[in-house]
């Protein structure tokens, strides 16, 4: 408690008002998140998995709408979305295939929870975070908007923020040994077999030349790969992923729920039609009014827009990677790359942001001496927690006050960057991933 009073002594008068905007906007979203999930609802994109991992135990195609289309008639009319991920995932959810739905979605509400709770182990062993705040940093974790909406949907974020802050710790700043590294390129391989994006952080491997690391991804990878073509339906099924499904992220959507840098500029310059939430006798739908009308001129600069991110994360991260650089390595790189996906990528579902637990956790370190990143950290925050209450501000007609979600990654992005670009001051200490 000492330690904690001298920390907000410490603090700007503008700091402290921040983190009580901070926290309202968590909370007062919270009561949202107990209406949604109590009682335990029937999540949406969960069904798919559910359906796909059925579809593949019969020997049947996930990706064949026919077929669960089929499957869910015949269970009374559960709900049918697309499933969109590798075989290998449905693969691994044969187990659950076989309990009735409503209690499969509860066992993997169970394990999300856990897993949550895991991975904000995982992110406060890496950050140093004393183990008196690993409770808070639970609590902070699930008022957070993004996984309320993961938890909602059954999504599998949790999932891959676990496997990518335990891969991350195990692997460790420095080499504890091979039979870690190859546990953590695992780790880090199966999250990138779930939704490919995680694949980028084998450059921080490839960086500070973990050996170990780099083939325990690259092997955990292969393994994956030939464990969904033998039993989720062979090369035909990764085919029709790799060339029916995959082709799909390529393309963004207009909706606010994509925050994506592509799509908030997209919405500057082409109208989208919204429902928000209605206010008194507003009308049921909302045209955000562009501020040029020009489509293709938008959809031109949003793709420019995410390829400067690209180019602008490698300098970042570049800067930190010399010839002659040590193998240690900074949690900092990862939350880098994983901010900078999270602009970049065309599609960035507002739920993608559980993994910025992260990010803002790697960032804990470095707070605690430059006020400016710790400045940067909390806008970042607020403007992320701000996107929950989109259907609220789209009420204004402005196609600026939907993206706060790319805002706040934005400003993440440069806090990230600020802190690594200063390679002269010293890094947090090792972490021993062993218990």
């Amino acid at each position: 408690m000492t330690r904690l009073w001298k920390s907000v002594r410490q603090a700007s008068a503008l700091e402290l008002v921040l983190l009580l905007v901070l926290g309202a906007l968590l909370l007062a979203g919270a009561a949202a998140a107990v209406t949604d999930l109590i009682p335990p609802p029937t999540p949406l994109d969960f069904s798919s998995y559910y359906l796909a991992a059925q579809a593949v135990a019969a020997g049947q195609s996930p990706y064949d709408s026919q077929v669960t289309a089929n499957l869910a008639a015949g269970q009374g009319g559960i709900p049918v979305v697309a499933y969109l991920y590798p075989p290998i995932f449905a693969v691994l959810l044969r187990p659950l295939a076989g309990l009735p739905l409503y209690q499969a979605s509860l066992v993997w509400l169970g394990l999300n929870l856990l897993w949550l709770a895991l991975a904000v182990v995982c992110i406060a062993r890496l950050a140093q975070a004393p183990n008196r705040l690993i409770g808070p940093m639970v609590v902070v974790a699930l008022l957070t908007p993004a996984v309320h909406h993961t938890l909602e949907l059954g999504q599998v974020n949790i999932l891959m923020l676990l496997l990518i802050s335990a891969g991350a710790l195990a692997i460790g700043r420095e080499s504890r040994g091979a039979a870690w590294e190859i546990g953590g390129g695992g780790l880090l391989a199966t999250a990138s077999c779930i939704k490919l994006f995680p694949a980028a952080l084998l450059l921080v491997l490839i960086a500070h030349r973990r050996l170990p690391a780099m083939i325990g991804f690259i092997g955990g990878a292969l393994l994956l790969a030939l464990a969904g073509v033998a039993w989720g339906g062979g090369v035909a099924e990764m085919a029709a992923w790799a060339t029916g499904v995959l082709p799909r992220y390529a393309g963004g959507f207009a909706t606010p729920n994509n925050q994506s840098v592509e799509a908030a500029i997209s919405r500057l310059f082409s109208p989208v039609t919204v429902a928000p939430i209605r206010i008194g006798a507003a009308s049921a739908e909302v045209t955000l009014a562009p501020l040029v009308a020009n489509a293709g001129l938008g959809i031109a600069l949003g793709y420019a827009a995410g390829g400067i991110v690209v180019i602008a994360g490698g300098w970042a991260l570049l800067r930190r990677w010399p010839i002659g650089r040590t193998t240690e390595i900074d949690s900092t790189e990862y939350a880098l790359l994983l901010a900078t996906i999270l602009l970049a990528l065309p599609l960035v579902w507002y739920h993608y942001y559980t993994l910025l637990l992260l990010a803002y956790g790697a960032g804990i370190p470095h707070m605690r001496r430059d006020s400016q990143a710790r400045l940067l950290f909390i806008l970042s925050g607020i403007a992320v927690a701000l996107q929950r209450y989109w259907r609220l501000t789209a009420n204004l007609g402005s196609p600026l006050l939907v993206s706060f979600g790319t805002i706040g990654v934005g400003l993440l992005w440069l806090a990230l960057a600020r802190v690594g670009a200063d390679r002269d001051a010293p890094l947090p200490g090792h972490i021993d991933p062993r218990p």
